[in-house]
């Protein structure tokens, strides 16, 4: 039967939290059988769809799948290290009715179902080496775009906002008096 101590898990944890201080993670131990770590917040994209909030990362595939990505890779690769240096894997047992069963299992991904990953920007120059400084058209204002970690400025009819909400109040004037316009609504004195 897979085991992990929550011991070994709280070693792990401090480990990863004093490898990667420009990270924020969640190390839990699931059931006694699985090391669960998600990374909530960083300085650096972990996602490979940057649409997505959220991304289970398999830990057998972290090479293939993050080829161009090589800071995320190195990162995922080190947990992983972490991980089986602190708590070694073993050699597990043979099971009749499974197979092979591990000592543990490794859970590893980049947010969680209800917490998106938050990429922090300290500064407009770390912002602009990372590709996270945006310039939107009118046509690609939607809710993604308003994830954080990004300093957004907004671009309508040559005018830019500095915020969601400057750019949403101009936006909710121009819906209401377009309404006004087709009679769809009647302007009241």
């Amino acid at each position: 039967m897979p085991y992990i101590s929550k011991d070994d898990v709280k070693k792990i944890r401090e480990q990863i939290k004093r490898e990667f201080i420009n990270f924020k993670f969640s190390v839990t131990c699931k059931n006694y059988s699985t090391v669960h770590v998600s990374i909530l917040e960083g300085n650096i994209n972990l996602l490979k769809n940057e649409s997505k909030e959220h991304e289970q990362v398999n830990q057998y595939y972290i090479e293939s799948h993050y080829n161009d990505m090589p800071e995320a890779r190195k990162m995922f690769n080190r947990i992983i290290e972490i991980i089986k240096t602190i708590a070694p894997i073993g050699k597990g047992h043979d099971d009749s009715d499974y197979g092979y069963i591990p000592s543990y299992y490794i859970t590893l991904e980049v947010g969680t179902w209800n917490k998106p990953y938050n990429i922090k920007i300290n500064n407009k120059k770390e912002a602009i080496k990372t590709n996270k400084v945006l310039l939107l058209d009118n046509n690609n204002i939607n809710k993604e775009t308003f994830k954080q970690g990004y300093k957004v400025y907004y671009r309508v009819d040559n005018k830019i906002y500095n915020s969601k909400n400057e750019l949403l109040n101009e936006v909710q004037a121009k819906f209401i008096n377009n309404l006004i316009d087709k009679n769809i609504l009647k302007k009241v004195s």
